[in-house]
């Protein structure tokens, strides 16, 4: 099923319409021999049910917000490493040869803070390869084998952190897509009950009637028969 352009078809939010799909339940069990007459199979409430416990494993996933979070504090973490140790080199190089020298201008410092993560990298593995293979040259203002081979170390580990953050939140977005399509699922199914619910009450008490009533209004309460779908109309999320 395509699901990109999936909208969330109810307005409240996921944890309250657990909560009223939990009372749903209890008046399912309450109305059962009633809900039976208009239809209703065991194996239709055994759906709901499991309906319900999946969309409440999906909305309850402890760990898929902080990985996420997790991953961008450790990318920026790592970025900060690896900018630290490109000005350092930067600083290095323009003492020994100044702002205007080929050398400096070659290894392109100077719009470092304002490139994509994705040119920042690609940048920085430039300057370690224009370093190394001039290893000689810098020596003179300090910058060694070892230097350039943590350099290098730091920019990997960048780069690895950015592609686990990418894959995050890809992954945290796919989550949210699998509640919104469950929800609408269980939503289909919930709003089947709650039009039988206020058929079986039509002519009872108003009371009864109201416990089916997904969005109460101060009118809503037994307004009309079957076909009344007024307060039962799913509006898009916001």
């Amino acid at each position: 099923m395509e699901t990109n352009n999936i909208q969330k078809v109810f307005r409240f939010s996921n944890a309250k319409f657990l909560d009223m799909i939990r009372l749903m339940l209890l008046n399912i069990e309450i109305d059962k021999e009633a809900m039976i007459d208009y239809g209703v199979s065991q194996a239709d409430i055994l759906h709901f049910k499991e309906l319900e416990s999946q969309f409440a494993m999906l909305v309850q996933h402890p760990t898929i917000d902080i990985d996420a979070a997790d991953a961008s504090k450790d990318k920026m973490k790592l970025y900060k490493v690896v900018l630290n140790k490109t000005l350092d080199i930067s600083r290095r190089v323009l003492l020994r040869y100044g702002r205007r020298s080929a050398e400096y201008k070659s290894l392109e410092f100077a719009n470092i803070y304002h490139l994509r993560e994705d040119e920042f990298i690609t940048r920085v593995r430039m300057i370690h390869e224009l370093v190394s293979e001039k290893l000689s040259d810098y020596s003179s203002v300090g910058i060694t084998a070892a230097m350039l081979e943590d350099f290098a170390s730091q920019i990997q580990a960048l780069e690895s952190a950015r592609i686990n953050l990418i894959n995050s939140v890809e992954t945290r977005k796919a989550h949210k897509l699998q509640i919104i399509a469950k929800g609408n699922e269980l939503y289909a199914a919930f709003r089947r009950f709650a039009i039988i619910g206020k058929a079986i009450y039509a002519q009872g008490q108003p009371k009864d009637y109201y416990r089916y009533v997904i969005y109460p209004t101060k009118h809503s309460a037994k307004k009309k028969l079957l076909n009344d779908d007024t307060n039962d109309i799913p509006i898009d999320a916001k």
